[in-house]
């Protein structure tokens, strides 16, 4: 939940509410991150990076701030890789840009600049891709955990239910930078 909405609970709700953010759930009808009884919440944080803490909302937020960007998607790549073993990673930033733009040197240094500035230099990108359009679920949801999935090696129908999908042709082109990126090594 990103920081203004705690901010509103607290608001309207209860001033001393104990509330903290969950993550993963509507990918598996589950949580994969919860918030701990006896450690610190910190209002609209969830993830780390390098020891950053910082949700997708907020990064979204600021990406998404920027008029050329209509949308975007990030994922983290680290964590098991198909086989099992620790893989370190890349933060890959997708974005769905206004028509007729294309993603130059310039536009993607001001986007860079925009996240070092509104959130920290430890989230910059380390690669920027334009996409026509974001995966995304039936009710609207961005598909993170099936594209880290398919950036880890795992076929498509071992990451995602095409049925789930509004949009199933959009992971065309992940794959595509997903095939090119592990080719890299």
């Amino acid at each position: 939940m990103p920081a203004d909405g705690f901010q509103w609970v607290y608001d309207n709700v209860k001033a001393n509410l104990w509330l903290g953010s969950v993550s993963g759930g509507t990918d598996v009808c589950t949580a994969f991150v919860l918030s701990h009884p006896w450690l610190p919440v910190y209002a609209g944080k969830l993830q780390c990076r390098g020891g950053v803490r910082m949700g997708t909302s907020e990064f979204y937020r600021v990406v998404e701030s920027a008029p050329e960007v209509l949308r975007s998607l990030v994922i983290d790549t680290s964590g098991l890789g198909q086989a099992g073993k620790e893989s370190s990673g890349r933060l890959l930033l997708f974005v769905v840009l206004r028509e007729a733009l294309v993603p130059d040197e310039a536009l993607t240094n001001r986007i860079r600049e925009q996240i070092k500035a509104q959130l920290s230099p430890r989230y910059i990108p380390d690669a920027i891709f334009a996409v026509p359009e974001i995966p995304q679920t039936l009710n609207g949801k961005k598909l993170e955990i099936p594209v880290k999935r398919i950036f880890q090696g795992f076929e498509v129908t071992r990451s995602v239910s095409h049925e789930a999908m509004s949009n199933p042709d959009s992971l065309r082109p992940f794959l595509e930078v997903a095939e090119w990126y592990r080719s890299r090594g």
